[in-house]
């Protein structure tokens, strides 16, 4: 029998399919530079840039050829976004909140990435506060840090069908809700699909990803436009809810009866404060004295009554760890070598104040000397994980008497212990944009308030500390904050510091 020769089946050659980019890039599936050491994204993010070695390479090049038509997963998307009742740009939201937002923000422990990777997700999907907190959020970070010139083809946005089916079926698995409309034209709509990349050092830059690719610079600019009004839109929509919830919950006209009441409250709280400490735009400062102002240690002060509240129903829940992080930070006991040049030039301001002012009670004292304990915490805690949450917690730890203090009575000593607080999560890059944050704004208040009161700056190493941060630009290094060990702003030699920003 003659045996008829069948054709060879001819594999479909991806283009760029041997670029070999960084595990980062290809993790996002965003563009790479492939530039050494450290490409730009990795850069710009203090991830560590690994290359795949050939052999790895060839496995992966391998399953990408493989890999299931991205037309499918453009159809997995329209049934994802009709059985959530959102639309396909706040399904992008949502998505980049799951896979770059929370991979960015490295969690501390098993039990904490639970609660964000799952936990929140089922909350997501029973709460509108938690759902208008999660997308303000994203579409923030989105805006702020994004070169929203790159952006891939429709087909890019979902890359391994598997990965979408596993994060997609957590978030809409038995919802019952109406079908949105997923055949919008609107200019949300058409650019859902496309996720920006990572930013542009060069903030002019128009460079696509894919030169073949035009997009239309008018369609950037809007989307842009819309990108900001959704980001304030759904701030404003949790805002409001956020506080008066928790202003009843303060003043006890509303009992916590429910853990996802209770882990409602918690998470819109944690989610708002994110969005709060990163935003570029003013919308609340740090501190204000006018009762009719929200600021920020208002927001904290109402968070930790919440939580405070939520504590029985939370704490042996799957939300518990939550709870249980928050107890951690004063959990160590320094010893004579936790020495911080820092909290030891803050610790020789207050024996001067004390001096200065006999008729300060030892109560008082007593406030003051638990914030410096508490900020030396704080710093060996950040220096043990290298996570910038250590830092931030400082402001839910830190008893609502330093505070208040600052707030109403412009206690030199409690606004110094911001100053120093709002300095080191510049230090640590807590923001998203070098233009304007919510510490880069206190720290020109500090300023204008010492000048205004002393004629000058009252304390020396505040002079020096804020020409390193707001002259010099100075930040960490990877987010490494060992530096902190002997770093003293008044001796510190910023010519041999590698990683500067300027503002």
């Amino acid at each position: 029998m003659n045996v008829i020769p069948m054709k060879a089946v001819r594999k479909r050659r991806h283009p760029n399919l041997r670029k070999t980019k960084c595990m980062s890039c290809r993790k996002l599936k965003i563009k790479c530079d492939e530039a050494t050491p450290k490409c730009e994204y990795c850069s710009h993010t203090d991830k560590e840039c690994i290359y795949p070695t050939e052999k790895q390479l060839d496995v992966i090049l391998s399953a990408s050829v493989n890999a299931p038509s991205l037309t499918s997963n453009s159809r997995r998307l329209n049934a994802s976004t009709s059985h959530m009742n959102i639309s396909k740009f706040e399904l992008r939201l949502l998505y980049y909140f799951n896979q770059v937002c929370l991979t960015d923000q490295a969690v501390e422990n098993p039990g904490m990435e639970r609660v964000w990777k799952i936990e929140v997700p089922m909350l997501w999907q029973q709460s509108d506060l938690v759902r208008h907190s999660v997308f303000s959020l994203s579409a923030l970070i989105l805006s702020s840090l994004c070169n929203l010139e790159a952006v891939y083809k429709e087909d890019y946005s979902f890359g391994d069908s598997n990965n979408f089916d596993n994060w997609t079926t957590g978030f809409y698995k038995g919802s019952k809700t109406k079908v949105s409309d997923t055949n919008s034209t609107s200019i949300e709509d058409r650019w859902s699909s496309k996720v920006p990349l990572f930013p542009s050092k060069d903030k002019n830059s128009k460079q696509l990803v894919n030169d073949k690719h035009d997009v239309d610079n008018e369609d950037v600019d809007k989307f842009k436009e819309l990108l900001f009004e959704k980001s304030n839109e759904y701030f404003v929509k949790s805002l409001r809810r956020t506080y008066a919830v928790m202003e009843n919950v303060q003043r006890q006209d509303m009992v916590v009866k429910s853990q996802h009441q209770a882990a409602e409250i918690v998470m819109s709280g944690i989610l708002l404060f994110s969005f709060l400490t990163v935003q570029p735009y003013g919308l609340v400062p740090i501190i204000s004295d006018d009762p009719k102002i929200t600021d920020l240690v208002s927001m904290v002060k109402g968070i930790k009554v919440s939580m405070t509240k939520s504590f029985p129903l939370l704490y042996y829940s799957s939300f518990g760890e939550i709870l249980k992080s928050s107890e951690r930070v004063s959990l160590p006991i320094l010893t004579e070598d936790d020495v911080y040049p820092i909290c030891e030039n803050l610790e020789r301001n207050m024996q001067e104040y004390f001096e200065i002012n006999p008729e300060i009670t030892d109560e008082e004292k007593k406030h003051l000397e638990g914030a410096l304990y508490l900020l030396k915490v704080v710093i060996y805690r950040a220096i043990e994980s290298s996570k910038q949450c250590s830092i931030l917690r400082y402001l839910f730890v830190v008893e609502d008497w330093i505070l208040e203090e600052a707030k109403q009575s412009r206690n030199l000593l409690c606004l110094k212990i911001l100053f120093i607080y709002a300095c080191l999560c510049l230090m640590g890059k807590v923001r998203i944009s070098l233009e304007r944050s919510i510490f880069s704004d206190y720290l020109h208040w500090y300023k204008n308030f010492n000048i205004e009161h002393f004629g000058a700056w009252r304390y020396p190493d505040d002079e020096a500390f804020y020409d390193l941060i707001i002259e010099k630009g100075l930040v960490v290094d990877g987010v490494n904050f060992a530096v902190l060990k002997t770093f003293d702003p008044l001796t510190y030699n910023i010519e041999n510091h590698n990683t500067l920003e300027s503002y």
